[in-house]
């Protein structure tokens, strides 16, 4: 597994602490029920930048939540919260857990959101490497 196109254009090192995740389940809203290649890009990839090695490396990842008996319910509203907002856009929960060629997971908690991971694409990163557990509309949810 390669990781170029991470890599690249940062002295950053985006992978410290991030490894293959195969067998966790994890969770990422999405803009429909299925899954395009538009709802893994990257803040990078869509022209925003920083400065710091921090902030580079969140815009260089993409959010995702762990999904368990422990985590579902705090993802769920927090997925809820912002769909009510604006409940055209991104209005679905993609279920999934990832294949070993995918990419590498860092757990990245914050304050808020202490099931929030940061995954770093591979160069061989395609809707593929997803093995889709569930899609779940928010709208059933409220």
């Amino acid at each position: 597994m390669t990781f170029n196109q991470l890599l690249h254009d940062t002295d950053c090192d985006c992978l410290a602490n991030s490894e293959v995740k195969t067998k966790t389940i994890f969770a990422r809203k999405i803009n429909k029920p299925e899954a395009t290649a538009n709802d893994f890009r990257t803040h990078w990839e869509r022209g925003k930048t920083a400065e710091e090695c921090d902030e580079i490396c969140g815009f260089k990842g993409i959010s995702i939540n762990k999904w368990n008996e422990n985590t579902e319910k705090n993802v769920i509203q927090k997925f809820l919260t912002t769909f009510r907002i604006t409940p055209k856009h991104k209005d679905s929960i993609l279920v999934f857990n990832f294949l070993a060629d995918a990419g590498q997971v860092a757990y990245t908690p914050n304050e808020k959101d202490q099931s929030h991971h940061d995954f770093y694409k591979s160069d061989e990163f395609s809707l593929q490497s997803l093995h889709s557990v569930q899609c779940i509309a928010l709208k059933d949810l409220l």
